[in-house]
């Protein structure tokens, strides 16, 4: 049988691609079907390897439904955002629901609780994208702060779960967004302050907020040291604490608990040799605690330096108090901050909260660790 004769287009078609590997093959280049072939696994070969040149690059362009996109509060407003994202034969059937929804974010938009995820766009507490909100934490800088302070002790119980799981599920993103040779550098410790707050065990009628913030803080306590992230967790009540979040502590450092709760719960995760020194937890004096894990050679009781300047947390002597003081309760100052939605010991609370890094008696003086402390009402927006 005679071959089959294949005739290919002008030759100026193919010098595109010559520069990649292609074969080029002008137009008087007659081959029978045998080089085809050969002609036909070339150009596979150099598409293969162009597909796989740039698949990294196009993973890191492509958008998801977890990608930041800046989206306008004035959208957020517009009646017609949802109907614009349901097609026109499905709006009879969710209308019901789409009117439900629209009620439900009016609501939100004109409750002033959650103004801290609405102010955006306001003068002061801007917002243009997710590197100007990071930035504000000194990262990507040569000189910012060492330790920033996130006071969100002023939002509302409703609210704070989901500021919490916002704040968490962006920090991991960003680490995982980091190549995998650089994940081990820059990296980063998360302090949970009364973590029972938002990190509690889930449980049957677990609100949709506190859900959330737990699963966020599970996945950084199971995957975030892979990343360069770390986590502290800081409560008066462990038992409380997830179980996921608490499995995966490497050390404990346990000051005075006198829970039976709480007491137990430790005694069931601390190893044999400690639970004999745990008896003593109930009657550890202020800044005594018992320590124990893997950075501690063994399981010992240990009493803290005492922070300078100490935080505000100092118990009230109720007696001394009522013979002492002479001035009336500060209601009108009071019930000023609470519809402000402000507290009146905002500025005082910064400055009691810097973090002072002490140097050993031997070495130089160390200077303060350079502290950033963002509030809730109008510092920062999530």
């Amino acid at each position: 049988m005679a071959a089959t004769t294949h005739r290919f287009p002008p030759r100026q078609v193919f010098e595109q691609w010559a520069g990649d590997g292609w074969i080029v093959v002008t137009q008087s280049e007659e081959f029978n079907a045998a080089s085809g072939e050969v002609a036909v696994e070339a150009a596979s070969a150099s598409i293969r390897n162009l597909i796989g040149a740039s698949l990294e690059d196009g993973e890191q362009l492509a958008r998801t439904a977890d990608s930041p996109l800046f989206v306008a509060r004035s959208a957020l407003q517009n009646p017609t955002l949802l109907d614009r994202a349901v097609s026109r034969e499905d709006t009879a059937r969710v209308e019901a629901h789409l009117t439900t929804l629209k009620l439900r974010l009016k609501t939100r938009l004109d409750d002033r609780r959650w103004r801290s995820f609405l102010n955006y766009e306001a003068s002061g507490t801007q917002v243009a994208s997710l590197e100007s909100w990071l930035e504000q934490f000194g990262l990507g800088k040569m000189a910012g702060p060492r330790v920033s302070v996130i006071d969100l002790s002023m939002l509302s119980h409703e609210v704070l779960p989901y500021a919490c799981a916002v704040i968490g599920r962006v920090l991991l993103d960003v680490r995982e967004g980091l190549p995998a040779k650089a994940r081990f550098k820059h990296p980063w410790v998360l302090v949970l302050e009364e973590a029972h707050n938002y990190a509690r065990p889930p449980r049957g009628d677990e609100a949709r907020g506190q859900k959330l913030s737990r699963l966020a803080f599970e996945r950084i306590a199971k995957e975030g040291r892979k990343f360069g992230l770390s986590l502290i967790i800081a409560s008066q009540r462990p038992s409380e604490i997830s179980q996921t979040i608490v499995s995966q502590c490497a050390n404990f450092i346990s000051h005075r608990l006198q829970n039976p709760d709480d007491i137990d719960h430790f005694r069931r995760i601390i190893p044999m040799q400690a639970r004999r020194l745990l008896d003593q937890v109930t009657t550890l004096a202020s800044g005594e605690a018992i320590v124990f894990g893997s950075a501690f050679h063994i399981p010992t009781r240990v009493i803290f330096d005492r922070p300078e300047p100490g935080p505000w947390s100092q118990t009230a002597a109720p007696y001394h108090e009522w013979k002492t003081e002479i001035s009336p309760f500060p209601l009108r100052e009071v019930i000023t901050s609470l519809n402000a939605g402000t507290r009146l010991d905002t500025v005082a609370a910064v400055s009691a909260s810097a973090a002072v890094q002490v140097a050993p008696a031997a070495a130089a003086p160390v200077p303060p660790m350079p502290t950033h402390t963002f509030s809730d009402d109008d510092d920062i927006s999530f």
